[in-house]
């Protein structure tokens, strides 16, 4: 029997959720979608110059913070 085909997933479907808290102490929650860390690689790829043999170290979360 041939394998069922996976579902795409939507570019705008929540990647990550963050939640932290503001100044005055309130839950505040941000979701990142793929779009916003594929347009953030895509970005990351044009000022550096990366090619497909750079290897690169995330040190930072993307987070709102």
């Amino acid at each position: 029997m041939p394998e069922a085909p996976k579902p795409k997933k939507a570019i705008d479907r929540a990647f990550s959720r963050i939640v932290t808290a503001d100044s005055t102490g309130a839950l505040v929650g941000v979701a990142l979608s793929h779009r916003s860390i594929v347009a953030n690689l895509r970005w990351r790829q044009r000022l550096f110059r990366l090619r497909a043999d750079d290897v690169v170290l995330q040190q930072t979360p993307c987070t709102v913070d």
